[in-house]
Parts: C-alpha cells; sequence; structure tokens
C-alpha cells in the first residue's frame, strides 16, 4: 500500500525556498566576501532534510504499515538529529563526513522528482513554482528585515554600522558550544549561561558539519537551512491535523494540491496585517523567523503536534496497539518537551498548560500512559525550574524578566487568527442553538476552539510579552488544516 502522504508538493515548496534563498544571500554578496561554495553546500543539506524523509518514508511503506515513527515528521526529526551528530562528529574528529550529505541530498532531490508525480499539469506545474519563489522571496527578505540579521553582518560590525547585539551575542554562545562544549558567553571565564541552550547546541553543531564559524551560519546558512525547515515542519503538521479533522468532520481536506491552501498559507505568513501596524500596536512581525531560539522551538513543537495527530490518524484502522509502542510514544513526548523547553523555556509552560487542560478536561488521569506522561512533563518542568529558570541568568536577573506589558489592544493583535477561526468555526456548524453548542462543549467537540479561549486569557495574565506569540502559530495551524470552514459549508466526502 503506497505510503498516503506521498505527496511531494511540500518538499517541492521548501527545496525551491532554499534555492531561492541561496541566490539572493549570493546576490547581496558580490563584491564582499564570496560564500559561493558555502552556500552550495548548504542548499544541497537543505535538500538532504527535505527530501530524505520521503524517501524513507515512501521505501518504508511497501514493507509495512504507517506507524508515528514512520510519518515523515519523525523522520524529518531524525534526519535533523543525524546532521548535529554527524557535525558534532566532524568538529570533534575533522572528518570528510559533509560530502555524503551533498550526495544524498542531490540524489534525494533527482530521485524524487523522477519517480513521483509532482503536480496534476505542467501548466499547474508551472503556475505552482512561480507562486513558490514569490513566497521564497518574500520570506527570505523577511528574515533579515529591520536589521536585525543581515547577510552583511560581518561587514557591518567590523565598519560600525548599525547591527543588534544578538547577531553576535547568539553566534557568540552557538560558537562556545562548538568549541567547548558549554553554554556560555566566554565572558569572565566559561561562566554558565542557562538560557536557550539547545537551539544553540544545535546551530553550533549544524555550523562544525559545514566548516563555517556560527555567525555565518547564522545570517548565510540559516536562511537556506533553517527558514525552509521551519515551513515544512509546519506543513507537516498541518497535514496530520488536518488529516484528523477530515476524519471526524467528515470532509474533504483542502491539501498542498489546492491554490486556496497555498494563497491562505501566504496570507498568514506573509501578510499577516500590514507590517508598521503591527509593529505600532506591539505585535510580533517576523520573530518566529529571525529569533533562532523562537525559530528552533517552533520547529520542535509542530513536528511533535504532527507525531501524536500521526498516531492518532493510525489509531482508526487498528484494533490493538501494542503496549511497548505507546510507551515509547510516552518517552519521545517528554524528550520533545524537553529538548522544546531548553530552546525556548516560555515552551515549557505554554505547552504543559495546553496539555493539563486536555488531561483534566477528557479526565485522562484514569489512563495509565497519559498520567505517565503527565508525569514525565512534572518531571521536566522541575528540572528546567532549577536549571533555566530559578538562576541568576533568568528568573533572579531582573533585567532579564523584565517586559513591555500587553495592554489590550496590543493584544488584540496575537487574538486575532484565534478569534477568526473559532467565529468561522461556529458558523460552520448546522446548529447554532445554545443547547445544540453546550452539547457540543460537554463532549469536547470543540476542545480545539476551547483551547484557544483557555490559552488566550491565560497569556494574557502572564506579564511577559515573549509568552504571548505562540498563539498566532497554534490558530495557523488550525485554520490551515480546516480550510473548509471558511467556505461556510461542509463539502461531502463522498
Amino acid at each position: 500500500m503506497p505510503y498516503k502522504n506521498n505527496n511531494i508538493i511540500p518538499e517541492i515548496f521548501a527545496s525551491i525556498m532554499a534555492t531561492v534563498a541561496g541566490l539572493l544571500i549570493y546576490i547581496s554578496n558580490l563584491g564582499f566576501e564570496n560564500y559561493g561554495l558555502v552556500i552550495i553546500q548548504t542548499v544541497f543539506l537543505s535538500y538532504f532534510l527535505i527530501y530524505a524523509p520521503n524517501m524513507v518514508a515512501t521505501i518504508i511503506s511497501k514493507k509495512t504499515s504507517t506507524e508515528w515513527y514512520t510519518s515523515k515528521s519523525f523522520l524529518l526529526l531524525i534526519s535533523i538529529i543525524i546532521l548535529v551528530i554527524s557535525g558534532e562528529i566532524n568538529i570533534y574528529w575533522d572528518t570528510m563526513i559533509f560530502p555524503l550529505f551533498v550526495l544524498l541530498g542531490g540524489s534525494s532531490l533527482v530521485v524524487s522528482l523522477a519517480i513521483l508525480n509532482k503536480f496534476q499539469s505542467k501548466k499547474y506545474s508551472l503556475l505552482f513554482c512561480i507562486f513558490f519563489i514569490f513566497i521564497g522571496i518574500c520570506l527570505t527578505t523577511a528574515h533579515y528585515i529591520e536589521f536585525y540579521s543581515h547577510p552583511l553582518i560581518k561587514e557591518k560590525v567590523v565598519t560600525g554600522a548599525w547591527a543588534h547585539r544578538d547577531a553576535v551575542w547568539f553566534s557568540a554562545i552557538a560558537g562556545m558550544f562548538k568549541t567547548y562544549g558549554v553554554s556560555s558567553g566566554g565572558i569572565d571565564g566559561l561562566v554558565p549561561l542557562y538560557y536557550h541552550t539547545f537551539s544553540h547546541f544545535v546551530y553550533g553543531s549544524l555550523s562544525g558539519l559545514l566548516g563555517v564559524n556560527t555567525i555565518t551560519f547564522f545570517y548565510i546558512c540559516a536562511p537556506i537551512l533553517i527558514v525552509p525547515l521551519f515551513f515544512i515542519s509546519f506543513i507537516f503538521c498541518v497535514r496530520e491535523v488536518g488529516d484528523y479533522f477530515s476524519s471526524k468532520l467528515k470532509i474533504v481536506r483542502v491539501d498542498e494540491k489546492n491554490i486556496k491552501y497555498w494563497i491562505s498559507f501566504s496570507v498568514l505568513f506573509i501578510l499577516p496585517l500590514p507590517y508598521q501596524v503591527i509593529g505600532y500596536l506591539g505585535g510580533e512581525r517576523y520573530q518566529y523567523i529571525s529569533s533562532s531560539s523562537y525559530n528552533f522551538a517552533l520547529i520542535l513543537t509542530f513536528i511533535f503536534i504532527s507525531i501524536i495527530f500521526t498516531f492518532i490518524n493510525t489509531l482508526k484502522n487498528k484494533d490493538f496497539v501494542k503496549p511497548s509502542n505507546k510507551y515509547i510514544l510516552v518517552l519521545t513526548s517528554i524528550l520533545f518537551l524537553l529538548a522544546i523547553s531548553l530552546s525556548k523555556v516560555s515552551f515549557l509552560l505554554i505547552l504543559g498548560f495546553i496539555y493539563s487542560y486536555i488531561f483534566l478536561r477528557f479526565k485522562y488521569y484514569n489512563n495509565l500512559y497519559h498520567t505517565f506522561t503527565m508525569a514525565g512533563f512534572a518531571a521536566v518542568f522541575v528540572f528546567v525550574f532549577y536549571l533555566i529558570i530559578y538562576t541568576e541568568t533568568f528568573l533572579m536577573n531582573e533585567a532579564q524578566i523584565n517586559s513591555t506589558g500587553s495592554s489590550l489592544p496590543k493584544y488584540l493583535i496575537y487574538l486575532f487568527p484565534s478569534i477568526f477561526f473559532i467565529v468561522f468555526k461556529l458558523l460552520s456548524e448546522k446548529d447554532l442553538s445554545l443547547e445544540s453548542l453546550y452539547t457540543k462543549v460537554k463532549s469536547g467537540y470543540l476542545i480545539e476552539a476551547e483551547i484557544l479561549v483557555a490559552l488566550a486569557f491565560v497569556l494574557f495574565i502572564v506579564p511577559v510579552q515573549y509568552f504571548k506569540g505562540f498563539q498566532l502559530y497554534l490558530a495557523y495551524i488550525l485554520i490551515m488544516s480546516q480550510l473548509h470552514i471558511f467556505e461556510l459549508k461542509n463539502i461531502d466526502n463522498g
């Protein structure tokens, strides 16, 4: 039986984005230091990340049924882990392992495009590719907006031009991981820095794999490698969540083969609202791209959510699931929360709250596997609290925890996608009577809307600005996975 998600339009989109990013960055460096070879290597490394999961999923699907650990999202995670481990090997033993990934990336690209039907027709193929090039240009340039980062960052620093302090600070921490294997700024010796450690470790390892310094990786390589990774992990997540709701609601999902999907995607990520209006009101602009810790925490979160929904989606086709399979998923979930929390500490409280709400709402304390998961989440909370939160670099440092307050008008920027989804979700219901809505809420039928409402209240209460943007991406996932509701009609599956 062929792999059910063996549609490589997301991979084509991500690879076009990586290629466009490489070309734009190369052009921006003309007349300055030439990064041509580094850019080409990074593009092929991006091809490996993008297409390797598809190749493995295709091979596995011929021999076994689909499981959560055979999904593209989980295989994408394995690909990331392989690159990080290879980077560490390259750093400490100075191996020649990188050409292998260049070869694998190029061959995966060629084979995938050769053996799979990319689009329905050449006409649609051309239109989609042009559209993807446009999106790639927009999202690559967004990475450098506000001069927070820049492809000529080293030249800016050397000449004394304006450059954000984080440009040097984050790359310095990643460099300390790469050189000394510790989290530190390198000031006054190796004084520990317990903040956003995991994302800096990953960036340091990947720079070691490419054989470049970390500041080059952050501002030359990351837009080519990490930004497409962000979007393909989001699309894989939307796919699994969409499969769940299409089964639950008995509708045909609007998928990546439909132009409505990509127009909606573009509106959400390129033009959520006029750029300057968002800035003046205090909302996020493109932090999901420019902030390395935020970016990587979101990537892991998208993969995590995707794996959970893949597991749920496979249950409906099985009469029995091995307990070992469930326990492995429990352990994987706990490790995910730990890795995400070490990348961006605010996600610990946000994801912890969401799971706690679901845990209590559906009385999962009567389920052994959920009980183990909650116990693991609690252990992660205690560990991260004492390792990161309750330290002189975070909670004990007033300068660190001070944050610009968020008034209600500013907060509405974060709430807008959630409100948009909830309103149309309710309008899509055939019966809007209070009795019907009460029955549906009581049964958990509208659980996604409940979570958005609960999260909106909790994040408004939290006095730290950095916590508030996560609900945007949760709403984006729900919007993209249930696009049919915005047509105000249910699509008959038949």
